[in-house]
């Protein structure tokens, strides 16, 4: 909803407050959330720093006040545009694959998207997030293709997260981190959890179109865009 810092640090000064020095000496700071009454938030204390003050102090958060507070700072938003960290229709929600481009062959078109939450007569989940997801099973699974994302600039922590279900077979079924600029493959992720044991029960560990969660680590490509 909101990021704020503290926009008053400032090392000059020293040692002496009165002259503007601002270091672990907390300054009181203010800010309008009016837009989002009603709302159930909570608030999140981020350190990532790791060197020159990278460290934070903190204290007295009120989170009612009846009229706006006299005093502090009116704390200013500093959230960064996330829009360039997302790709588009990330979980394809559109119901289409709108923000994705067919590269080449068969295995993906216009009606890849479903709105399904399970398959087979056993009703075996697919673990999708909200109501759609890319399936598979709307070409043969003769047809190969691929499919390419709108590109991101990658940034936060640098970790990634994605589902996957089938491919059972790692070396030709997988999903590809490139370097927008330069092609260069940064890495590569197959469905490490497929397992075609104990049917129909996912609870005993049957992994076949039911998706897994995954996360990945790319902090060390931080700046970088890739699709």
């Amino acid at each position: 909803m909101a990021r704020y810092g503290n926009s008053k640090f400032s090392d000059a000064g020293f040692p002496d407050p009165a002259q503007g020095m601002r270091l672990a000496n907390m300054e009181p700071y203010k800010a309008d959330l009016s837009a989002h009454l009603g709302q159930k938030l909570y608030v999140e204390i981020v350190d990532n720093a790791t060197s020159d003050w990278g460290l934070i102090f903190a204290d007295a958060f009120h989170m009612y006040h009846a009229t706006e507070p006299s005093e502090g700072t009116v704390a200013v938003d500093i959230k960064p545009d996330f829009d360039r960290y997302r790709i588009q229709n990330p979980s394809f929600e559109t119901g289409d694959l709108t923000g994705w481009t067919i590269v080449e062959g068969q295995a993906f078109h216009t009606g890849s998207v479903s709105d399904e939450t399970s398959y087979w007569a056993e009703n075996i989940p697919y673990n999708q997030e909200g109501e759609y997801h890319l399936n598979g099973w709307k070409s043969a699974e003769s047809a190969t293709g691929k499919l390419r994302s709108s590109t991101f600039e990658l940034g936060g922590t640098g970790w990634i997260s994605f589902r996957l279900g089938g491919g059972k077979h790692t070396d030709q079924v997988y999903v590809d981190v490139i370097d927008a600029d330069t092609g260069k493959l940064v890495a590569r992720y197959g469905n490490t959890e497929f397992a075609d044991v104990n049917f129909p029960n996912p609870d005993q560990g049957l992994r076949l179109a039911n998706m897994e969660q995954y996360r990945a680590d790319l902090s060390k490509y931080r700046q970088e865009s890739v699709p």
